[in-house]
């Protein structure tokens, strides 16, 4: 009845207002409302939030260790090598770096039976499959191992190894153990 007035009547209130003030309200409300499901949401996955970027902190650092021990390796420092190891085989788990530096860990430590697992795991990523073979060979030829010499060979094939690198180290198997029946 009043042009450009709203009169509401609620639960025996009665309230007058103009159409611009109550747009206005109704917009105020919206986002009074928006903003705090927003916060509730955001309160709510806090603590996810917090877990994630604790474990990206942490493979950071992983990943860092990482890198140091195999850059340790190279110069033949075993106590940072054993120290990155040990700090990145919590959270950097059976990752081809991680296995390079595990493998360099176990040389140091002269333990060929770790030397052999590690380089049998080697052989599910693409990336290490010729180092690994490589070792494997390796200790074929210092356990003077025919059928494990054998096997390396049937997979360096099988993996598409160059033909020339078959030739050299079946050449040095055959010149280290005498066994040119081969």
């Amino acid at each position: 009845t009043n042009n450009g007035t709203i009169a509401i009547n609620w639960l025996g209130w009665e309230v007058k207002t103009s159409i611009s003030i109550f747009v206005l309200t109704l917009v105020f409300i919206f986002f009074i409302f928006s903003f705090v499901i927003i916060s509730m949401i955001k309160i709510i996955l806090l603590p996810k939030k917090i877990k994630n970027n604790v474990r990206k902190f942490k493979i950071k650092a992983a990943r860092s260790a990482m890198y140091d021990g195999l850059i340790a390796s190279t110069y033949g420092n075993t106590n940072i090598v054993n120290k990155n190891f040990k700090l990145s085989k919590k959270i950097l788990n059976h990752t081809p770096m991680f296995l390079l530096l595990s493998l360099q860990n176990y040389i140091a430590k002269k333990n060929d039976a770790q030397c052999f697992n590690t380089l049998s795991k080697m052989l599910e990523y693409e990336s290490t499959k010729p180092l690994a073979i490589k070792g494997l060979i390796n200790i074929a030829q210092s356990n003077n191992d025919r059928e494990l010499f054998i096997n390396m060979l049937n997979k360096s094939t099988e993996y598409k190894v160059s033909i020339i690198w078959i030739i050299h180290e079946a050449l040095n198997f055959c010149i280290h153990n005498g066994s040119w029946d081969l």
